[in-house]
C-alpha cells in the first residue's frame, strides 16, 4: 500500500505540492492512502494542496489536514485502467466535496459526490464510485477533495483503492458508437439543473444477451452525478420474470437500505409494490457495480400481482421540475400545480384501445372524484389506505405522498388503492422527528410546500378512517409485532446488506424503526383529527393566480392542448397573453394569463404561438386534464 504526504514547512505545518510540466499521473496498480503522518511521499504520484496539516484534530493518528478557507483544496492525478470500479474517499468535517474529471480519448465525464452514510467521532465519510467500463483504455483521472462551504473544513484519511466487486446479476454489452451517444446525453445532463427530455433518448444495448434499449432515468441530477448512473430499460421481450421494462438506479438516490425495508414492510402488508432487489451490473465485462432494480409499472403491472387487469394510474408531472428549477427565488411565481396535470396511465397503448379505453375513464373518474370531492371514503380501500399510511408514519417515506410521486389503481372491488414506491426519506435519515408524528405528515401536506397541495389529508378528517388508521398505528408502534414483520425479510435484507458493502463503507440495522416506533406510541394518546390540517387549506387555493413569465422554457412547460374526442382544452399556464393560430392562420385566438379556452377539434388541425420571436408547435396529449 503506496503511503503519500509532505510538509514543506515543518514548523507552520504550511504545505503546498507544485505539478510540473514533466510530472505523470500514477497508475492505479495499488491502493493510494493519504493519512497525513507520513513525512515523505513518492515522486511518481502527483499531488497538490493548499491548507495545513493540524494536530488540534484528527479522525485517526495525530494530524489531518486542514483547509481554512473555502475553495482550499488536495488535488491528485491518477490514471485509471478500464473496466474497473474505483472508490475515492475521505472522512471529513465541515462542507467538503470529492469530484473528479476523467479524460479518454478528448471525452471528458466530471463526477462529484459529498453525501456521506457513515457517521463516526465527529466525521462523515464520502465515497465517490468511479465507472470506467465505458472504455477498452486507461483513463486519466483529477480528482479533487475541495472546501465548498463557508467555514474551516478538515480531511483525512483519503483512500484511492479499486473495488474488485461481486459478479453481476445483469450484464449490459454496448457498442463504442452506442456509449458515445450516451456519455453525451449524460454529460449534457450532468451540467443541467435537472434531466431533461432531451437527454433521456434511447440508447441499443444487450442486456444478458437479449437486445433492449436504455435511458438516463431520473428527474433530479443525483441520478447521474457519481460514477454509478440510473438507468431505465426496455426489452422486446422480457428482461426478467413477465417484465420488458426495468430501473437501474444507483442505490444512494433510494437511500440504500431505507427504501428498500419500507418496500418489504409494505410487501408484507399486501399493499402492491414493484419487486425491488438490490442487484450487481457490469457494463462490456467491466468489474460489476451495485445498483437497485425497480420492476416498471407497465407490462400489466396489476395482472402480474393481482391477476386482474387494471391502469396504474398517475398524474402528468413534467412541468415542475423547470418550474423548480427556474421559479424558486422569484417570490412571485406561484405554479397552479393542480390545473396544469392530467390523470393517464402506463400501458397508455392497451388502455387507449377500445375495450380497455372505457376502463381507463372510468378508474380516471373515481380518482378525480377522490382528489376533487369532499366525500371519498366510499371510494377506497380503506384498511390498504390505513396500513399504508401507518408504515409511511414508521418510516418517514411521506416522500411517495406527494401528489406527482403517488401511483393508485382501482381493485377488483371498485375502490382505489395506493401503489407503495419511491419510498424517500429526508436526508435518508428516517429517525430523525420533525416535530412530531402531526408536524412530519403536515409537512408534506401543507398548501405552503410547493409540492404537497395534497389531497390524501382528506382521509384525515375523517372520525371513521381515523379510528382504523390509530389501531394499524397500535400495531406499527408494537416492539414485537415489529420483530415479526422485519423477521419475514431479514435473511433477504442481510444479503443485500452484503452486496452493499462491497462497495460501500454502510452499516445498516433496523434500530431507527424501534426507535420512531417509541415515539408513535407516545403520540398515539393525542391522535385525533382536529390535529390535522384541514382541507379548507387546500382548496381555497385559487388557481387562476401565478406569475410565470412568458419564455420558451416555462411556455414549453406550461402551455398545453388537452384533446377529448372532437374538442381542444388550451390551457395558458404563464403569466402574459399568449396568441395561438392554426397552420394557415386562418383561425386565431388569444388566452389570458392563467386561464383556458375550449374549441372545437380536428385531428388534422396542428396549432401553434410564438414565444421569444419563435414559433413554437402546441404540444397535444390525448388524456383528460384533472379539471
Amino acid at each position: 500500500m503506496q503511503k503519500i504526504f509532505s510538509t514543506t514547512i515543518l514548523f507552520s505545518f504550511i504545505f503546498i505540492f507544485f505539478l510540473s510540466c514533466s510530472s505523470r499521473s500514477v497508475v492505479l496498480d495499488s491502493n493510494i492512502v493519504l493519512d497525513f503522518e507520513s513525512k515523505s511521499y513518492t515522486d511518481s504520484t502527483v499531488a497538490a494542496c493548499d491548507g495545513k496539516l493540524v494536530k488540534s484534530t484528527f479522525f485517526s493518528g495525530e494530524s489531518c489536514l486542514s483547509l481554512p478557507e473555502k475553495k482550499q483544496r488536495l488535488k491528485l492525478e491518477v490514471s485509471l485502467k478500464s473496466k474497473n470500479i474505483y472508490k475515492i474517499s475521505c472522512w471529513k468535517q465541515g462542507d467538503v466535496r470529492i469530484k473528479s474529471n476523467l479524460k479518454h480519448n478528448g471525452e471528458n465525464v466530471d463526477l462529484k459526490e459529498k453525501l456521506s452514510y457513515i457517521k463516526k467521532k465527529g466525521w462523515e465519510k464520502i465515497e465517490l464510485i468511479i465507472n470506467t467500463a465505458w472504455w477498452d483504455t486507461t483513463a486519466y483521472a483529477v480528482v479533487v477533495f475541495e472546501n465548498i462551504g463557508s467555514g474551516q473544513a478538515f480531511v483525512d484519511d483519503v483512500v484511492v483503492e479499486k473495488i474488485k466487486g461481486d459478479k453481476p446479476d445483469y450484464s449490459f454489452e454496448i457498442k463504442n458508437k452506442d456509449i458515445e451517444r450516451l456519455l453525451a446525453f449524460r454529460n449534457n445532463a450532468f451540467h443541467s439543473p435537472y434531466i431533461k427530455a432531451k437527454n433521456k433518448q434511447k440508447i441499443k444495448a444487450e442486456l444478458n444477451d437479449k437486445p433492449v434499449k436504455f435511458k438516463l432515468k431520473g428527474d433530479w441530477t443525483d441520478h447521474i452525478t457519481s460514477g454509478i448512473w440510473s438507468f431505465k430499460t426496455y426489452g422486446e421481450e422480457p428482461i426478467t420474470g413477465d417484465s420488458k421494462t426495468l430501473t437501474f438506479q444507483n442505490v444512494k438516490t433510494r437511500n440504500l437500505l431505507k427504501e428498500w425495508v419500507f418496500i418489504n414492510l409494505c410487501k408484507t402488508a399486501g399493499i402492491i409494490t414493484p419487486n425491488y432487489e438490490i442487484v450487481t451490473v457490469s457494463v462490456n465485462n467491466g468489474t460489476p457495480y451495485v445498483c437497485a432494480l425497480e420492476e416498471n409499472f407497465s407490462d400489466n403491472f396489476i395482472q402480474r400481482k393481482r391477476g386482474y387487469s387494471a391502469p396504474v394510474l398517475r398524474l402528468y408531472e413534467d412541468f415542475l421540475f423547470p418550474h423548480w428549477v427556474y421559479g424558486w427565488g422569484n417570490k412571485n411565481v406561484v405554479l397552479p400545480e393542480i390545473n396544469h396535470s392530467y390523470i393517464y396511465c402506463f400501458d397508455t397503448k392497451k388502455y387507449s384501445e377500445e375495450g380497455f379505453k372505457n376502463k381507463f375513464n372510468e378508474h380516471a373518474e373515481k380518482l378525480r372524484q377522490f382528489i376533487k370531492n369532499d366525500s371519498i371514503l366510499h371510494l377506497i380501500d380503506q384498511e390498504k389506505w390505513a396500513e399504508f399510511l401507518a408504515i409511511q408514519a414508521l418510516t418517514k417515506s411521506y416522500h411517495n405522498l406527494t401528489w406527482h410521486n403517488t401511483r393508485w389503481f382501482v381493485n377488483d372491488k371498485g375502490l382505489i388503492e395506493p401503489v407503495a414506491y419511491d419510498g424517500n426519506t429526508q436526508n435518508g435519515e428516517a429517525e430523525h422527528w420533525f416535530g412530531g408524528l402531526y408536524g412530519d405528515l403536515n409537512r408534506y401536506m401543507k398548501t405552503g410546500s410547493t409540492v404537497a397541495i395534497n389531497f390524501n389529508n382528506k382521509l384525515f378528517m375523517s372520525e371513521e378512517f381515523m379510528k382504523l388508521y390509530k389501531s394499524k398505528l397500535e400495531l406499527y408502534s408494537n416492539e414485537d409485532f415489529l420483530k415479526e414483520k422485519l423477521s419475514l425479510f431479514s435473511d433477504k435484507m442481510e444479503k443485500s446488506l452484503k452486496k452493499i458493502q462491497l462497495y460501500y463503507d454502510y452499516v445498516y440495522t433496523t434500530d431507527y424503526l424501534f426507535v420512531s416506533a417509541n415515539k408513535l406510541k407516545k403520540e398515539l394518546k393525542n391522535i385525533d383529527n382536529s390535529n390535522w390540517i384541514g382541507k379548507e387549506h387546500i382548496f381555497n387555493v385559487d388557481f387562476k393566480v401565478g406569475d410565470a413569465p412568458l419564455n420558451k422554457l416555462y411556455a414549453e412547460n406550461l402551455i398545453r392542448g388537452y384533446i377529448n374526442g372532437k374538442k381542444l382544452r388550451i390551457v395558458n399556464g404563464t403569466s402574459e397573453e399568449v396568441s395561438f393560430f392554426d397552420t394557415e392562420k386562418q383561425n386565431a385566438f388569444t388566452i389570458g394569463p392563467n386561464d383556458e379556452i375550449t374549441i372545437d377539434y380536428s385531428k388534422n388541425a396542428k396549432w401553434f404561438f410564438e414565444v421569444e420571436s419563435k414559433k413554437l408547435k402546441l404540444e397535444m396529449v390525448a388524456w383528460m386534464p384533472l379539471k
